[in-house]
């Protein structure tokens, strides 16, 4: 099942398209779901529909609030 995630949080996912876990920023385009990456030397996801990737949980640090 998909944990609830808002717009804009960093997320760690399985993307099954490509067999791998990634830590994404989960944004909501249109009729697309972006998982944008937090780096810009990596590329955004964009899923074709909800069973490309599964939501493991929302990441989180004792740093405060992600400024990336």
């Amino acid at each position: 099942s998909q944990r609830i995630v808002s717009p804009n949080d960093v997320v760690a996912a399985y993307w099954r398209p490509g067999d791998k876990l990634v830590v994404k920023r989960y944004v909501e385009e249109g009729e697309h779901i972006v998982l944008k990456p937090t780096s810009p030397t990596h590329p955004p996801l964009v899923a074709e529909n909800n069973d490309d990737f599964i939501v493991l949980g929302k990441v989180i640090w004792r740093g405060g609030p992600w400024r990336g």
